[in-house]
């Protein structure tokens, strides 16, 4: 479970420019009877329903195996939703209607997350000299990892400056492996900022 409280402005703004909405989301995916749950920060595309939701609206998506999307959209956060939700709930239970817990969900595997294969939004806080994309890289070839794009502005601070690279798809593993060596280079200078992209082209 990952929150978004390290999510700052400037990863809002690179995420605009590269098309997307920052949104905290709950996956669950289901492969071959083994299931993987996860609830991190995402960067969805603004076209989609869930990066087009706004105010109090929140959204669920349900894919099937032949790739057929079906979505959700209703209120679900501030004041009366909040509210109205609380209130039915506790109706619910006060006239007897709880749903039973099906019996197949003891039998429910989980899996590790290091094998789920994802695109990433990376935001790096190097030395601003020549090579240090160099580096970067040589440590992603060493694990499979190749970059879709790179992003990088003039330098606000004199103590270093933001470079950006999304991936395309990579094993989780092997991703946060190439980070904790990325992080000890002398040219980073702060821990980088990983946010998983939902549901985009490899």
């Amino acid at each position: 479970i990952e929150g978004i409280r390290d999510i700052t402005a400037q990863d809002i703004q690179y995420a605009t420019e590269l098309e997307y909405s920052v949104k905290l989301v709950g996956v669950i995916e289901q492969k071959e009877g083994v299931f993987n749950v996860a609830v991190h920060p995402a960067l969805v595309p603004r076209v989609s329903l869930l990066g087009s939701l706004q105010g109090v609206y929140n959204g669920t998506e349900v894919e099937d195996e032949y790739g057929t999307v079906s979505g959700l959209i209703a209120p679900g956060a501030g004041t009366y939703p909040t509210a109205d939700a609380v209130v039915k709930d506790l109706l619910d239970i006060a006239e007897g209607r709880i749903l039973p817990m099906p019996s197949s969900a003891q039998s429910i595997r989980l899996g590790s997350t290091e094998a789920i294969e994802r695109r990433y939004y990376l935001r790096f806080s190097v030395v601003d000299q020549a090579g240090v994309l160099a580096q970067i890289c040589n440590i992603f070839w060493k694990y499979n990892i190749s970059i879709a794009a790179v992003i990088q502005k003039e330098a606000v601070s004199k103590e270093f400056v933001p470079l950006v690279i999304t991936t395309h798809l990579a094993k989780e593993g092997d991703l946060q492996a190439a980070i904790d060596e990325v992080d000890k280079l002398e040219v980073v200078k702060a821990r980088t900022r990983i946010i998983r992209i939902l549901k985009a082209d490899a």
